[in-house]
């Protein structure tokens, strides 16, 4: 009886033994797991922390390059022939954009990428006030002058296609006033008849016959005269007529009023 009860104690003591024994376990191996991964956490920060360490690096080592810069000369001696800027139409469209040259004397009008004169010059830019030709691979840069020959072309024909009605009271040009005709006595300024606009004519007081030789001391015989007089009249607000009639010579006003002015 006794060995008996020895031996039931001596099972229930391994039973309850081995039922710690698989208890304390299952927690073993839950944190044996959780170990586990934490090394491979550090792991990776560690890795993610040495890219970020080395794009920095590498970002401090680059130079900033600047961005290349083509030369542009206005030094024109290299091109194979003589040229000269007489007019710029620029609009923001590349294709509604040229430019007028004067090549060895020779005018002509080109227009972005045209080669000029077949001399393997091209134009490469228009500018509002300067063009870029290019070379042999280089870039020479030609600036406009006081006249725009294209614009003034322009304005000259809006004036020449003017009504008497749009002219009204402020002339554009000499001839929204008077004609001139050649003076067949040689002697001196031109013959007028009645401009594109008669109103004015009778307004200055002109008469048949009347041979007109200056306006706001601008002789009309001088070319280069009669062009700075033509720019004047667009601004004037009076013009003055010397005027050789029969033999006498006589002056004649005109009052031009404010462009702004509603008449």
């Amino acid at each position: 009886m006794n060995k008996l009860l020895v031996v039931l104690i001596v099972v229930v003591a391994l039973v309850a033994a081995y039922a710690v024994f698989s208890i304390n376990e299952e927690p073993l191996a839950d944190t044996g797991s959780e170990f586990t991964e934490i090394p491979k956490q550090q792991a990776n920060k560690r890795s993610i922390d040495q890219e970020i360490k080395n794009f920095n690096q590498e970002k401090e080592n680059v130079v900033d390059e600047e961005p290349t810069v083509l030369s542009v000369s206005d030094d024109l001696s290299d091109l194979p022939a003589k040229f000269v800027l007489s007019g710029i139409v620029y609009s923001q469209s590349v294709a509604e954009s040229f430019t007028a040259l004067l090549v060895d004397q020779a005018a002509g009008e080109y227009f972005v990428d045209e080669n000029i004169n077949n001399l393997d010059v091209y134009v490469k830019r228009i500018n509002k006030a300067s063009i870029i030709l290019e070379f042999e691979s280089r870039d020479y840069e030609l600036f406009l002058g006081e006249t725009n020959s294209l614009i003034e072309e322009q304005t000259q024909q809006r004036f020449n296609e003017m009504t008497a009605k749009e002219i009204g009271s402020r002339p554009r040009q000499l001839e929204h006033i008077v004609k001139t005709l050649p003076n067949l006595f040689n002697d001196g300024g031109k013959v007028i008849i009645p401009g594109m606009n008669p109103d004015l004519y009778s307004k200055v007081r002109f008469q048949e016959g009347d041979v007109l030789l200056e306006v706001n001391g601008f002789e009309i015989d001088d070319d280069k005269q009669l062009s700075d007089l033509q720019k004047e009249i667009r601004s004037a607000q009076t013009l003055t007529f010397k005027v050789n009639r029969a033999g006498r010579l006589i002056t004649l006003y005109l009052d031009i009023p404010h462009e702004a002015l509603k008449l």
